[in-house]
């Protein structure tokens, strides 16, 4: 079991950053797109097969520390924070569970369409209430930091 997370965290770590190649980012920033992909990949793997935690709150931890590790790249290699941010995302999304209620949907299967678009809702939820709150995180974080910077000065 193990195994395969770590296996299945590689491949996310190499598909995001063959995103980022797709998508024309800077060779400097391929490596750290594949650290991000990994680690994303890890967490949410984590904690759907070894802690079983659910789409919701596995997406939500792989999201926010996936956020806070590109808060912090973008800071360290001065690059904007999507740079990061949109590959290390691209394991998380929810591809089959989308592909999978559209297929209920074709075929009237209400129960495939019902199980795999809840499935889709609380994988996005997860992920966009991760990256809110790290982003908001952040903002707590450089008030705190001006104010201890402006208390130095004085």
């Amino acid at each position: 079991m193990m195994t395969n997370i770590w296996l299945i965290s590689v491949a996310g770590g190499v598909g995001a950053a063959s995103f980022g190649l797709l998508y024309h980012l800077k060779p400097k920033h391929l490596p750290y797109a594949l650290i991000c992909g990994f680690i994303t990949t890890l967490i949410m793997m984590a904690g759907t097969m070894t802690y079983e935690l659910g789409n919701l709150i596995s997406n939500f931890a792989a999201s926010f520390c996936g956020a806070l590790l590109c808060i912090f790249l973008s800071r360290h290699k001065k690059a904007p924070f999507t740079v990061f941010m949109v590959p290390s995302l691209f394991p998380l999304v929810p591809g089959r569970a989308l592909y999978y209620s559209m297929v209920g949907f074709m075929t009237h299967d209400r129960e495939l369409f019902i199980d795999n678009i809840v499935a889709s809702i609380e994988i996005a939820f997860g992920i966009a209430i991760g990256i809110m709150l790290a982003n908001i995180f952040n903002v707590f974080y450089l008030k705190e930091k001006k104010k201890v910077g402006d208390k130095v000065k004085n």
